[in-house]
């Protein structure tokens, strides 16, 4: 899960958040806007997708073509399915869409 850092970037579980590491200034938008990704502990043996959800409660899927997440070996990057920073930009979701990671990601359940 990431939040925003006040900066045009994000701030993910294992960030400083004890005190002098919280960004005051940043607080109005953590408590609007996050991103939260979800992908297998062992890739193609535990599973082969990996999901993203936001604070706009759409749930999109990946079948980790460009790039691939397994469990702590390879995390995914808050901006992996924005098209530029994290938070800030557009969704890069279809064929073609833009994704930093290179995926393609598409609607869950479509």
């Amino acid at each position: 899960m990431y939040l925003p850092d006040g900066n045009n970037g994000a701030l993910g579980e294992a960030g400083n958040v004890g005190p002098g590491g919280v960004n005051w200034n940043a607080a109005d938008s953590q408590e609007n806007s996050y991103v939260c990704y979800a992908w297998p502990l062992r890739n193609d043996k535990t599973g082969a997708r990996a999901f993203v959800t936001s604070e706009k409660g759409e749930i999109f899927q990946t079948n980790m073509v460009g790039t691939t997440y397994d469990g702590t070996n390879s995390v995914p990057a808050a901006k992996a399915v924005y098209t530029g920073n994290a938070l800030v930009s557009s969704l890069g979701i279809g064929a073609g869409g833009g994704a930093n990671d290179g995926n393609t990601w598409v609607p869950a359940g479509g």
